[in-house]
């Protein structure tokens, strides 16, 4: 990416999956002067800086974004739980034994 450069994503989770890396998007962002839309959030970091509010924000959003993706692996791993303990195997499709 180049400066001016936009990234652009309907969410956070879709450019992320953990707090930690959205950090280094936001520094990889503000380095290049790079504008970064979410949704319609939009931050530009065309002059090499960001509001704090703004800063924060994404950090929340992100946290938001890293709680729901750790939820949808616990359901995951719970129904799979449940149909080994069924005595089913687990694949594309399930199977009885």
């Amino acid at each position: 990416m180049q400066q001016g450069d936009t990234i652009a994503t309907k969410e956070v989770s879709r450019i992320t999956r953990s707090t930690k890396q959205l950090c280094k998007i936001i520094e990889i962002v503000l380095e290049r002067n790079l504008k970064l839309i979410i949704g319609a959030f939009v931050v530009d970091c065309s002059k090499g800086e960001l509001d704090l509010m703004i800063e924060e924000m994404l950090i929340i959003m992100g946290v938001f974004a890293e709680i729901e993706r750790n939820m949808i692996s616990q359901r995951i791993r719970s129904r799979v739980q449940n149909v080994i303990t069924k005595g089913k195997v687990v694949g594309k499709t399930y199977y009885n034994h």
